[in-house]
């Protein structure tokens, strides 16, 4: 008779990666060139994946399409030397409309005095709505978009979609998935397949043996030393978060919302 597993896991980090893994030692990944994909090597390619996605998420917060972003990161033909010449880029930007297709309604170059060059601008429509992207030389140049770059060449492995997932079970068979961020999703949901999972927000929702096991035994708790190295910025973030006017607050959070993450709602 099988008898449930409890494991205390101390943080979102941990978390993911204990699902992710759960999820891989379930299934294989089939690419279309033939190759199959188990394990460690799986695993490593669905965080790089996953970390395409939160870098791309950052662009999209700077008004940057995450699709228009991923295909001009994913050129290899793409070069600094092109912001110095409109035909380069133009030849860019048409190479980018090939792949994204007809959302991108129009392209563009422009001057960029502060750099000597040009940029490039797409106007893509989404749900109705005409977005502007603009790509310059400081943006080509960022380590982030140096880092997508990186990560894109190293999951061409993948090979281009759809991908097949086999199961372990080989009585449960196969299933097909339309691109990255699918196998992701597959990945999470086969791995978080079977497991309960309660989340605690205090101490005071733990039971005593839980209590000791999480955080007052010596041998396994954690302790973090919280210093105020500002005062004056300390009670002035307090106060507009905690205190009595309601406006200041509002401020603050139309002004910071796009920074928040792991929020607890």
């Amino acid at each position: 008779m099988d008898r449930k597993k409890e494991l205390y896991i101390h943080n979102e980090e941990e978390m993911r990666n204990y699902i992710l893994e759960n999820g891989v030692n379930k299934l294989s990944l089939l690419t279309g060139n033939g190759n199959n994909i188990t394990g460690n090597r799986l695993l490593n390619l669905v965080k790089k994946v996953m970390r395409i996605e939160t870098v791309l998420d950052r662009f999209e917060k700077e008004d940057k399409n995450r699709t228009v972003m991923r295909v001009i990161a994913g050129d290899p033909a793409f070069a600094p030397a092109d912001f110095q010449s409109e035909e380069s880029l133009l030849k860019v930007a048409k190479r980018t409309r090939m792949a994204v297709g007809e959302r991108i309604e129009s392209y563009r170059t422009e001057p960029d005095p502060e750099h000597s060059s040009y940029k490039l601008v797409l106007d893509y429509r989404m749900k109705g709505q005409l977005f502007t992207t603009v790509i310059d030389r400081e943006i080509f140049k960022s380590p982030r978009f140096i880092e997508i770059k990186d990560l894109l060449n190293q999951v061409s492995v993948l090979g281009e979609a759809p991908y097949t997932v086999v199961m372990e079970d080989e009585e449960k068979g196969r299933k097909e998935l339309a691109g990255m961020t699918a196998l992701v999703e597959y990945v999470t949901a086969m791995g978080q397949k079977g497991l309960s999972i309660q989340r605690y927000k205090g101490l005071g929702e733990m039971n005593p043996e839980q209590l000791w096991e999480t955080t007052m035994n010596p041998e396994k708790r954690t302790l973090l030393q919280v210093r105020v190295d500002d005062l004056v910025v300390a009670d002035e973030i307090f106060t507009t978060l905690m205190g009595d006017h309601v406006e200041p607050r509002k401020e603050f959070i139309y002004k910071n919302a796009l920074y928040a993450s792991n929020l607890d709602v």
